[in-house]
C-alpha cells in the first residue's frame, strides 16, 4: 500500500470517535485541542449517545458523515475498536489514529489484537497510526491532534517519538526555550506506520529542516539505515536512543512493545548514517535548538567573549576537552580591542570584558572577535538574564522613584534586545554559530530565545558546538 502522509499531517477533515461531554476523557481533550488550536478545516464529532457535545453536532456513526474523511481519531478502549474500524473502512476513511493501549505491550493477547487491527486495516487500505499513541500535530497548519492540551509553536523541526508522554513534554519545554516544530508524531506501537516511514516522509518535507527521534526499538533497522543515509547529507537527524541496558530494554517492551535490540549494533548504525546522538533527553532539545537556528561549526577555532573571567575559564576548559580549540587573538584584534576596553582587559582569547557595562563596547568587541578568523563564538554573561522585578527590592534602600525604576528596567530590556538582534544579524550574515550563555536563562525574555541560541551552562554550549562540528566534518566525507 502506497503511504499517503497528506491525510495524516495536512488532513482536509478530521473526525474524533469516542468524544464525550466528560472533559476528563481523552476523546474530549483531543477534540478540544484541535478546535482551540485553530484548525481551519472541518472537525466532526462521533458519539451515538449525544446529539451535541460542547455545542457542536455529534454524529451517531462515522458512516453518517457525508463525504470521505481523511483522518479519524479512535478514542475507545482496545477491545471496542474493531466494529468502529470496520465502519471507518466502509466509509472510505484514509487514516486512523488508534489512541488506546492494551496491545503488544501487554503480551501475547495484545499482539493478537494488533493482528486483528491489521487485518481490518489491510482489508480497507486504512493507514494506522499507533496504537498506544498520543496523536500527531502540524503547528504550521494549526492542527493539534494531541492528547495533552498543548499547542507547540510552529518551526522547522520534525519530531518522531515512540513515547507520546516524553515527546509532548519535550515539545512543551521546547516552546519555553523558543523551539518550534513543523510536524510531530507519537508513533506508539507502530503496527503499520513505523519510525522509518515517518523519517522518510520528513526527509522530503520542505517545512522540516531538522529531524528529532526518540527511539526505543526499530522493527526494520536496514530500512532506517538506508533512509537515514539519504537524509543526513541534507538535514541533520538527531536521535535519543532509550533501552540501552537490560532494564531499559525490558521497560521498552512493556511500554510500546518495542524490542530494543543490541545497543552496540544500533550505535554502529548511527555512525554509518552520520546520525547525531543525543546523550540525554534534554540534549535532544539543546541540539535541536542549535541546528534549527544556526549554521554548523565548520572549524575548531572558537572565540569566547565573557563579562567576567571565571566562566570564561570554565568554557575554555570544556571546549578543549571536547576537541575544539581556543586560539590566541590576532595582533590586529588585540589592537582594536585596546581602543575600546579598559587597559586591564585580558588581551587574549577568552576576551574578559572585566565587567564593562557599555553596550556599544560589548557589541564592538563581539564584532571584532567575529571578524578575527574564529569559526564560532560563545558569549558568556553579557545577556543579563536579570529578573528585572528584583530591582524593586532595592527601591527603598536607594530611594529610586517609580518612574526612574521603570525607565531603568526598560533600558536593560532595550539594550539586551539590541544585543540579541546583533547576534542574530552576525549569524545570518557571517554564516557562523554564536551561542549565548545566560546562567539564569529561565529569566531571559522569551523573545530573545526565539531569535538566538541560549544555554544556561558553558559546558552545554561547548558540547553542542562539538557535535555541530562533528556533523559538518561527517558531511564532508564521501
Amino acid at each position: 500500500m502506497k503511504l499517503d502522509f497528506s491525510s495524516i499531517f495536512t488532513p482536509k477533515n478530521v473526525a474524533v470517535i469516542g468524544v464525550s461531554p466528560n472533559f476528563m476523557k481523552w476523546g474530549a481533550i483531543i477534540a478540544a485541542n484541535i478546535f482551540i488550536g485553530g484548525y481551519k478545516e472541518k472537525l466532526f464529532l462521533v458519539n451515538p449517545r449525544h446529539k451535541r457535545i460542547y455545542g457542536i453536532r455529534s454524529f451517531p456513526s462515522i458512516k453518517d458523515i457525508r463525504g470521505t474523511i481523511d483522518l479519524v481519531y479512535v478514542a475507545l478502549p482496545s477491545k471496542k475498536i474493531f466494529n468502529v474500524l470496520e465502519e471507518c473502512g466502509e466509509a472510505g476513511v484514509k487514516s486512523c489514529v488508534v489512541i488506546a493501549g492494551g496491545f503488544s505491550e501487554i503480551g501475547s493477547d495484545g499482539r493478537d489484537l494488533e493482528r486483528d487491527v491489521l487485518k481490518i486495516a489491510n482489508k480497507y487500505k486504512i493507514q494506522i497510526i499507533g496504537p498506544n499513541t498520543m496523536g500527531i500535530c502540524n503547528p504550521r497548519h494549526n492542527f493539534y491532534g494531541l492528547m495533552p492540551p498543548i499547542n507547540p509553536m510552529p518551526g522547522n523541526i520534525g519530531f518522531i517519538s515512540q513515547s507520546g508522554n516524553l515527546g509532548t513534554q519535550l515539545m512543551s519545554l521546547g516552546e519555553i526555550q523558543g523551539i518550534g516544530f513543523s510536524k510531530f508524531v507519537s508513533s506508539g506501537n507502530e503496527i503499520m506506520l513505523r519510525t522509518e516511514d515517518y523519517l522518510e516522509y520528513l526527509g522530503q518535507d520542505p517545512d522540516t529542516e531538522v529531524i528529532l527521534c526518540y527511539i526505543e526499538g526499530l522493527r526494520d533497522g536496514k530500512k532506517f539505515l538506508d533512509v537515514a543515509k539519504k537524509i543526513t547529507p541534507h538535514k541533520p537527524i538527531i536521535v535519543y536512543k532509550a533501552g540501552k541496558t537490560a532494564a531499559g530494554s525490558k521497560a521498552a517492551q512493556s511500554h510500546t512493545g518495542s524490542v530494543a535490540g543490541s545497543w552496540e549494533i544500533t550505535k554502529s548504525m548511527f555512525r554509518q548514517a552520520r546520525i547525531i546522538e543525543a546523550g540525554t533527553s534534554l540534549e535532544l532539545l539543546d541540539l535541536a535548538k542549535a541546528f534549527s537556528k544556526m549554521p554548523p561549526l565548520k572549524g575548531k577555532r572558537v572565540g569566547i567573549l565573557s563579562w567576567g573571567g571565571g566562566w570564561a575559564v570554565v568554557c575554555a576548559d570544556h571546549l578543549m576537552q571536547v576537541g575544539l580549540e581556543v586560539p590566541p587573538l590576532s595582533k590586529e584584534a588585540i589592537e582594536s580591542l585596546n581602543k575600546i576596553l579598559p587597559p586591564y582587559w585580558s588581551k587574549s582569547n577568552p576576551i574578559d570584558l572585566v565587567g564593562t557595562l557599555d553596550r556599544r563596547n560589548q557589541l564592538n568587541s563581539l564584532r571584532i572577535l567575529f571578524e578575527s578568523g574564529m569559526d564560532g563564538i560563545v558569549v558568556l554573561g553579557v545577556l543579563t538574564g536579570l529578573a528585572f522585578e528584583n530591582f524593586k527590592k532595592y527601591q527603598e534602600i536607594v530611594n529610586i522613584p517609580d518612574a526612574e525604576l521603570q525607565a531603568l528596567i526598560k533600558e536593560f530590556e532595550k539594550t539586551d534586545m539590541r544585543f540579541v538582534k546583533n547576534i542574530k544579524k552576525l549569524v545570518d550574515i557571517g554564516h557562523k554559530p554564536i551561542v549565548a550563555v545566560a546562567l539564569s536563562s529561565e529569566e531571559v525574555q522569551e523573545e530573545y530565545k526565539k531569535q538566538i541560541v541560549i544555554y544556561s551552562q558553558p559546558e552545554t554550549a561547548a558540547n553542542i558546538l562539538s557535535k555541530m562540528y562533528q556533523y559538518y566534518q561527517n558531511k564532508l566525507k564521501k
